[in-house]
């Protein structure tokens, strides 16, 4: 609610600012992922005509080539958009981006509905991209990976911040314990102060004990979801090739059936992403504790 997405509407051009102005290199083309942009494909074309309709003349090559960084196979681009799946279809409009990026390109959550394989082939592909690249994300790996310059939007404005992302997170850590470390103001007798330094020993040992234990739990419930994840992905594959055979369509119960498994599939595979994505960012924050601390 900090107005990230708005921000890139208003440079992307979809709303108007309320104040301020926008000034852009005349030369500037700018393209823009949205994660509702998923919502408007054409549900009677195919993977690869959808992605041909908005290439603009490129080359049926390059747009395959395209697709199959974002792990669409020469089977899968025949597929109708109508039995694709959510992820599916957000890689289906990021190749509709990717395929003639522009060279400013702005993106908002694009790892949002992604499993851990297309979030990788998608980062692969941006590392080579060669214009401006603007994106919201809070995928921390992405960001690591892609980010050399970070905008922190808060408090109703923007701040440029120097550092990586690691150093950003270390800084409101700190910020968030420098009350407590700025209270001591009187001096204190030696030999309190060096019981003072034993007992602060043993507490930090404790918390990192405490935090350690955590990790674990977290760990093993990530690598479970990864699993899950994997597992649904391969059922909603196996049964969206079997619905892009004409013949199954002979059979309106085998179709029904492949789309009710697929649908409900498709339910479970949304929900265990965004369990992992918070599980792993809590992971993530575990750590980043445990290191601090130590």
């Amino acid at each position: 609610g900090a107005g990230k997405t708005t921000l890139l509407k208003i440079l992307a051009g979809e709303i108007e600012a309320t104040g301020g102005r926008i000034h852009l290199p005349g030369r500037s083309n700018v393209r823009y992922f949205a994660q509702h942009h998923a919502e408007d494909l054409s549900l009677d074309r195919t993977v690869l005509q959808e992605v041909m309709y908005a290439s603009d003349g490129t080359s049926v090559e390059r747009v395959r080539a395209v697709l199959g960084a974002l792990l669409f196979g020469e089977r899968s681009v025949d597929k109708l958009v109508s039995v694709l799946s959510g992820g599916e279809r957000a890689r289906v409009a990021l190749a509709k981006i990717l395929v003639r990026p522009g060279n400013v390109l702005l993106m908002d959550e694009p790892t949002n509905h992604l499993d851990l394989q297309t979030t990788e082939a998608l980062t692969d592909a941006l590392a080579t991209y060669d214009g401006t690249l603007l994106f919201v994300s809070h995928n921390r790996a992405f960001i690591r990976r892609l980010a050399t310059k970070l905008w922190v939007v808060h408090d109703g404005g923007v701040e440029s911040y120097p550092g990586t992302l690691d150093d950003y997170l270390w800084s409101c850590q700190e910020r968030d314990v420098a009350p407590a470390t700025d209270t001591a103001i009187k001096p204190v007798p030696q030999k309190r102060s060096r019981q003072a330094r034993k007992e602060q020993r043993r507490k930090e040992a404790e918390l990192r004990a405490k935090q350690n234990q955590g990790v674990k739990p977290l760990e093993k419930r990530v690598g479970t979801l990864e699993q899950t994840i994997a597992r649904l992905e391969q059922r909603v594959a196996e049964h969206n090739e079997e619905l892009s055979k004409p013949e199954v369509y002979d059979d309106a119960k085998r179709r029904d059936t492949l789309l009710r498994e697929v649908q409900e599939a498709q339910v479970e595979l949304d929900r265990s992403f965004a369990e992992w994505s918070e599980s792993n960012e809590k992971l993530e924050q575990l750590r980043a504790e445990i290191e601090a601390a130590s």
